[in-house]
């Protein structure tokens, strides 16, 4: 489920109007219908607030189990998110490929993969995983390259 269909669905379930969801989150209703219609997304804040207010995994909302369309590192917290230039939520980049609107310097799938190799130790502790860097590379640059930032190149 996307994040829109996913307030969406938190607001209904507390049987709330929009200006009622809004209330509780100190936003306009407008906020709360562009993020429900998909034409924005919350802020992290804003994202954490609804989190801890309507007491809902942050990751539900974004989506369990996303993994970023640039590096692929999962986005299992707010704060790994990219962002836009006006502070709203990227859900399908981290905050390393995608800040402020930009993408990252990574150039190309090889540069990418480099870049996550560069905290392989950290994946391999995280994972209870063992890849070395030579496996990681293989797998990286054709996993990375099937991901919506590289497709097109």
């Amino acid at each position: 489920m996307n994040m829109q269909k996913k307030i969406l669905e938190i607001r209904t379930n507390q049987k709330l109007t929009q200006d009622e969801f809004a209330e509780k989150l100190n936003v306009t209703r407008q906020a709360v219908s562009r993020w429900e219609n998909g034409d924005t997304t919350p802020t992290i804040d804003t994202l954490k607030q609804i989190a801890e207010t309507f007491r809902v995994d942050v990751c539900e909302i974004i989506g369990i189990g996303a993994t970023c369309q640039s590096c692929s590192w999962p986005l299992n917290h707010p704060d790994y998110l990219g962002f836009h230039a006006d502070g709203a939520i990227n859900p399908e980049y981290c905050g390393h490929c995608y800040r402020e609107g930009k993408f990252s310097a990574e150039k190309n799938v090889a540069e990418m993969a480099e870049k996550v190799i560069e905290a392989l130790e950290y994946f391999n502790q995280s994972n209870n995983s063992n890849y070395t860097e030579e496996e990681a590379r293989k797998i990286l640059n054709e996993h990375i390259a099937t991901l919506k930032r590289w497709k097109s190149q």
